[in-house]
């Protein structure tokens, strides 16, 4: 399992990685029409500012890039990873790398869960705060606003 930063090459995969994990994934929480509306026009240019503001990184196995992180200090924007690889570390990986990456100087993180995630960010140490409603592509998203603190009781080392 490698993690890296991501590159312009990169791109093609990390699009094929969220449509597929909101399609797929999210599917259980969010009804078809939704999210539809959710992706919209979602092309390889919506990770462009995230690229070359070096806050894209991605997670390979030895033939493919398996998931993708977005982060910025303060706050994980984003952790996909190939339905059919989940449960094999690399969303681990890659959480446990953008807390690193985010983490302000009072240890705090914030993450925007959408329903399906939140148990897989509380095994992690996140805990809820509040249900908000991200406006994305017309439609009111609901997601669970979610935090990380150092002293939580949940350790970053945690098993999937």
């Amino acid at each position: 399992m490698n993690f890296r930063p991501a590159n312009p090459s990169d791109l093609s995969a990390i699009l094929d990685i969220n449509l597929r994990s909101i399609f797929e994934t999210c599917s259980s929480h969010y009804p078809e029409n939704v999210l539809r509306q959710w992706i919209g026009n979602r092309s390889e240019e919506n990770f462009e500012k995230s690229l070359s503001s070096n806050q894209l990184f991605v997670v390979e196995d030895e033939k493919r890039i398996t998931g993708f992180l977005d982060v910025i200090p303060g706050e994980v924007l984003a952790v996909y990873v190939y339905p059919d690889e989940e449960r094999k570390g690399y969303g681990r990986k890659l959480l446990v790398e953008g807390i690193q990456r985010a983490k302000e100087d009072n240890g705090k993180v914030v993450v925007f869960a959408s329903l399906n995630a939140v148990s897989f960010y509380e095994k992690y140490g996140f805990e809820e705060e509040e249900e908000v409603k991200h406006s994305r592509n017309g439609i009111d998203l609901p997601l669970i606003k979610m935090t990380y603190t150092e002293t939580s009781n949940k350790t970053l080392g945690a098993t999937a």
